[in-house]
């Protein structure tokens, strides 16, 4: 009974370090797919932070940064769960533009991904010093960034 309750701790220590672990790996991942999404809106002349915004909402957590976002809705299956709060997290800034001498088009998108478990993951990876971390409305996040650029296959717009 007493090795239980000195290992016990350390197996949960662990376990829900690696849950944390694997949700910023595919919080990642979806970045980078949201960043792709975002520079083909761009090439196609649409939003490019809608797009950014209608993927990452798989990642946003419950919190909603600030005020004056709507929910997305999508027709024919509704509101897109946790979209007020993607909008709230995710920045786009196209650093290339579409024009009809571009011959790409790139941009950066940011996302405020939430925690679950800060204080096992904060100093066990020791994000809130190698990326961009802050506290708000009694949540931590961490701001990942990727970047994406799309050739533009054509001539003359």
């Amino acid at each position: 009974m007493v090795e239980f309750a000195i290992v016990m701790p350390l197996v949960l220590f662990i376990t829900l370090g690696v849950l944390q672990l694997c949700l910023l790996f595919s919080a990642r991942a979806v970045l980078h797919y949201a960043s792709y999404a975002a520079a083909r809106s761009e090439l196609v002349g649409e939003d490019p932070l809608f797009s950014a915004t209608l993927i990452c909402s798989a990642i946003a957590g419950p919190t909603v940064l600030g005020g004056g976002y709507a929910d997305i809705n999508i027709p024919g299956w509704g509101i897109l769960p946790r979209s007020r709060a993607s909008a709230s997290k995710t920045r786009v800034n196209v650093t290339e533009p579409l024009s009809p001498e571009a011959e790409r088009v790139s941009v950066e998108v940011e996302h405020d991904v939430e925690l679950l478990f800060p204080e096992i993951v904060m100093p066990l990876l020791g994000l809130g010093k190698t990326h961009n971390s802050f506290r708000q409305q009694g949540a931590t996040f961490v701001t990942f960034k990727d970047s994406f650029t799309l050739p533009k296959n054509w001539s003359g717009i």
